[in-house]
């Protein structure tokens, strides 16, 4: 992921997302769309991706 900062933390579906409500970008993903996750995550220009896991 090259100079980019990660990480995971988990929680509520509900709870995690309100958290996040005011971020730039939301993505949603599970293991059907992870091909199509990735991608987009390597093509992204932010300096953090965070990745809330829930459920």
């Amino acid at each position: 992921m090259g100079n980019k900062q990660l990480f995971l933390t988990t929680t509520n579906g509900t709870r995690a997302l309100q958290k996040v409500e005011n971020s730039t970008t939301v993505i949603t993903a599970d293991m059907v769309n992870r091909q199509a996750t990735v991608r987009y995550l390597l093509g992204a220009q932010s300096a953090a991706i965070a990745l809330v896991g829930s459920g």
